[in-house]
């Protein structure tokens, strides 16, 4: 007989909690977090930016969701993903993770890549935001595979005058 270890799940869910994410850093403050999906389509890649089109080819998946932090607007997220399974199968995420939801499709987590930037908010993200600043914190977000593929493109608005967004630690996503 062999001893050893038996390696039952190598996947991020299982790593994640020696470090927190900014979700749970929120809640552990004593915040609410909810997120709402306000959209959900097929997209052709042609019509958004050059790095969505050479990411996901000619389609993609956009959903479209806003984080509410004490009952009020506070992130407006597009995500765009690579086409898999059905977008009803997709609308689970509003309950379940959107990483676990692409688990599913052994589109396990490596790491994230996150860059930030101000940037002037156009109105239509103004008025889902219910804010009248000219311009806030943007995070893009590329999420890279065990396979060093590109699972999701994020785009997030953060209103950060509600919340700032911080961590208690230097910004290391390697898993």
């Amino acid at each position: 007989m062999r001893k050893g270890t038996t390696v039952i799940s190598d996947r991020l869910f299982n790593k994640l909690p020696k470090a927190a994410s900014f979700s749970s850093i929120i809640e552990l403050s004593g915040n609410t977090l909810k997120k709402e999906i306000l959209s959900i389509e097929e997209v052709q890649t042609i019509n958004e930016d050059d790095f969505i089109r050479k990411t996901f080819k000619e389609k993609s998946y956009k959903l479209t969701r806003i984080y509410y932090l004490n009952g009020e607007p506070y992130i407006y997220f597009e995500h765009f993903l690579p086409v898999l399974g059905s977008i009803e199968a997709l609308e689970q995420t509003e309950r379940v993770s959107l990483y676990k939801w692409l688990a599913e499709f052994d589109k396990n987590v490596s790491r994230f890549q996150d860059s930030f930037e101000v940037v002037k908010i156009e109105e239509p993200i103004k008025e889902k935001l219910k804010i009248d600043h000219t311009h806030l914190l943007k995070r893009v977000r590329k999420t890279i595979s065990t396979f060093n593929e590109v699972i999701e493109v994020s785009y997030a608005i953060y209103d950060t005058n509600k919340y700032p967004y911080k961590y208690p630690y230097i910004i290391d996503y390697e898993v």
